[in-house]
């Protein structure tokens, strides 16, 4: 799964955006920093490495740590941590005051490492103010044991 800031200040967009995509295999978990550039796995053109790349692959510093990850009743949780200001030019900087324009997807890995591409995304804009009064919102998670089938 993958959550970052949008290419775009104005709409939720891929193309140009920084986000962290957090998974669990074999039991451990994982948190990546990536930069996308085009809608195609991290690939090697002319000698320039274009797509969704991690940042390590680019040269760059990985600026996520993994803090926490667990799997209960097929949710998987990751939780990161990661500077709200900017370190690298491929990072985009988390404001702290207004909204800010995300994306999110859930998608496949391959067993080289490789992202897939998602199968569920935001299809519409949405914009988080990040630093606002905590309220709860959230509704309960319940899957019915016929949705499962």
């Amino acid at each position: 799964m993958a959550f970052g800031i949008s290419g775009n200040e104005n709409s939720s967009q891929m193309i140009g955006s920084d986000v962290a995509v957090g998974f669990i295999q074999n039991g451990k978990g994982y948190a990546y920093d990536l930069n996308i550039d085009a809608k195609a796995m991290c690939t090697t053109i002319l000698d320039v490495k274009h797509g969704v790349c991690q940042d390590s692959v680019l040269g760059h510093s990985d600026s996520l740590q993994l803090l926490e990850h667990k799997r209960l009743n097929l949710v998987t949780g990751i939780k990161y941590r990661r500077q709200l200001t900017i370190s690298e030019k491929n990072d985009k900087e988390y404001r702290t005051s207004g909204l800010v324009t995300v994306i999110w997807a859930v998608g496949r890995l391959f067993p080289n490492g490789n992202l897939g591409f998602h199968r569920i995304w935001n299809k519409q804009t949405k914009q988080i103010d990040f630093v606002r009064q905590p309220i709860n919102e959230c509704k309960d998670f319940v899957i019915s044991p016929r949705e499962l089938v």
